[in-house]
C-alpha cells in the first residue's frame, strides 16, 4: 500500500490550519506526515512535529507525492493569496482517517489524491 496518497486542505488563516493540525495530532495521527504551508509562515504556537514551509516547499512536496500540476498550481495560488495549506500524506487508511478528522474543521477547500487509484476527490 502506497504512502503517497494525500489530502490537501486549504484554510483562510494560519490559526485555522494550526487548529486542524492539532486535531489530527490529538486523534493520534502521525504528525510527521503533516505539513502546514503558507507564505512566510511563522507559527505562533508550533504544533508538535509538523513541518512548515512556503510556496517552493509546497510545490516540491506536492509534486513528489504525485499531485497533478494543475492542482499544484491551485494550491500554490492559494498560498500566494494568503491562504494556508495543510498537506497530509499516508496510506489510503491514514488519508481516510485524516479526512474524517478534518471534515468538521471548516476548510475552504479539501481534496484527496489517491495515487494508487489515480483519483482526486473533493471532501
Amino acid at each position: 500500500m502506497s504512502d503517497k496518497n494525500s489530502i490537501v486542505v486549504v484554510y483562510g488563516t494560519s490559526v485555522e490550519a494550526e487548529s486542524a493540525a492539532r486535531d489530527l495530532y490529538k486523534s493520534g495521527f502521525d504528525v510527521k506526515k503533516v505539513s502546514i504551508l503558507g507564505e512566510d509562515y511563522r507559527p505562533e504556537q508550533q504544533v508538535p512535529g509538523v513541518a512548515v514551509g512556503g510556496v517552493n516547499t509546497l510545490g516540491a512536496e506536492l509534486s513528489a507525492f504525485g499531485i497533478p500540476g494543475d492542482s499544484i498550481l491551485r494550491y500554490v495560488t492559494a498560498v500566494q493569496s494568503n491562504k494556508w495549506v495543510l498537506f497530509i500524506h499516508g496510506t489510503t487508511d491514514e488519508v481516510t482517517k485524516a479526512r474524517y478528522v478534518l471534515k468538521t474543521t471548516g476548510p475552504e477547500e479539501s481534496n484527496i489524491h489517491f495515487v494508487d487509484e489515480g483519483v482526486l476527490a473533493s471532501v
